[in-house]
C-alpha cells in the first residue's frame, strides 16, 4: 500500500505553520515560557488607581542565595517573587527619562514602578539582571563608585560590580539606568556619616570635600558608560540642604532618599522618596503597593 498523498495546498499550510512554531521557538529562545502565558487582559484598574498619579519606588540591595542576615540581603527566591507578582499585576517599571517625562506631564500611568538597586553588588549581575531581563523590567543602579574593583578604596567583604559589567548591562539590554551613590561617602567617620559635616571641619572646607566627591563619582561613570548621569541615591538615605545644593549645582537631577512615601507630580525631585525592601516577605510588598 503506497503512502496517502495530500494536495499541494495542505503541504503549504502545513509548513507556514511550522515555519510560524519555529519563528515562536527561536523568539522566546532562553526566555521563560510561562511568561509568555500572560494574559492580554488587564486587570481592571481600581477606582483610586485611575484617579492617582503616582509612583512607588523600590529600594532592594544585595541578593544572595542562602538566609539573609541583615536588612540589606534578600534571598534570590524572594526577589524573583516579588517580580514575579509585579508582572503578572501588570506593573510597569519605568527609566529615569520615562519618571522625568511623566513627572513633567504630571500624570503617572497606572501601577508604576522605578525599581532601583544600591551599592554595586556584583551580585545584581549574577542574579538580578538575569530575572529581571527575562520579564524585561527596567531598573536603576546606584553603585558606591569607589567599591568598583578598579578604584576599590577600602576592604569590602561583599564583591561589587565592575565598570564593564555595567557596560555590557546598558548595552545589551537597554533596560538599566545607572546613578551615583557617592564616590566614597557611604561610610562613618567617628560614628557619623560621612556624608554629614564632620566635627572641626570648616564649611568652607566641608562643602569643597561633598563637591569633589560627588564631581568625581559623576564624570567617573559618565566617561566608562557614555550616558550622562543626572541622578544620585543619599547614602543611608540621608541628606542636608547644603549637600542638596552641591549637588544640584553638579548636574544631578534626581536626588533620592529612604524616606517610605509615594512619588506624586508634586514631589521635589531633590526629595524622592522610596521604600526599603529589607525582607522577602510578599505581603510587606502589597502594603507597599497599595
Amino acid at each position: 500500500m503506497g503512502l496517502k498523498k495530500f494536495p499541494p495546498f495542505y503541504l503549504a499550510i502545513g509548513a507556514i505553520i511550522s515555519g510560524l512554531v519555529l519563528a515562536f521557538l527561536f523568539y522566546f529562545k532562553g526566555q521563560d515560557l510561562a511568561l509568555v502565558k500572560k494574559s492580554f487582559f488587564q486587570d481592571a484598574l481600581t477606582e483610586k488607581e485611575e484617579k492617582d498619579s503616582r509612583v512607588i519606588v523600590l529600594t532592594y540591595h544585595d541578593l544572595i542565595n542562602g538566609k539573609p542576615i541583615n536588612g540589606s540581603q534578600l534571598n534570590i527566591d524572594d526577589f524573583k517573587a516579588h517580580i514575579d507578582y509585579l508582572y503578572h499585576n501588570n506593573y510597569r517599571t519605568l527609566s529615569l527619562t520615562e519618571f522625568l517625562f511623566y513627572y513633567r506631564q504630571k500624570n503617572f500611568p497606572p501601577r508604576s514602578i522605578l525599581l532601583t538597586f544600591d551599592d554595586g553588588y556584583e551580585s545584581f549581575y549574577y542574579r538580578a539582571y538575569p530575572i529581571l531581563k527575562q520579564y524585561g523590567f527596567k531598573a536603576v543602579i546606584f553603585p558606591v563608585v569607589g567599591y568598583t574593583p578598579e578604584l576599590q578604596r577600602r576592604h569590602l567583604w561583599v564583591k561589587h560590580m565592575s565598570f564593564n559589567q555595567i557596560r555590557f548591562m546598558i548595552k545589551e539590554s537597554g533596560l538599566i539606568d545607572v546613578g551615583a551613590h557617592t564616590f566614597d561617602l557611604h561610610h562613618k567617620e567617628n560614628k557619623k556619616p560621612a556624608l554629614y559635616q564632620q566635627k572641626g571641619e570648616a564649611p568652607e572646607d566641608y562643602q569643597a570635600r561633598l563637591a569633589k566627591d560627588l564631581r568625581v563619582a559623576k564624570d567617573l561613570l559618565e566617561l566608562e558608560n557614555g550616558h550622562q548621569v543626572i541622578a544620585l541615591s543619599w547614602p543611608f538615605g540621608k541628606t542636608n540642604g547644603l549637600a542638596n545644593e552641591v549637588a544640584l549645582s553638579l548636574g544631578y537631577r534626581l536626588l533620592f532618599t529612604t524616606r517610605p512615601a509615594s512619588v506624586t507630580p508634586e514631589t521635589p525631585l531633590d526629595k524622592i522618596p522610596r521604600y526599603l525592601i529589607d525582607n522577602g516577605s510578599l505581603e510587606d510588598l502589597k502594603r507597599i503597593l497599595n
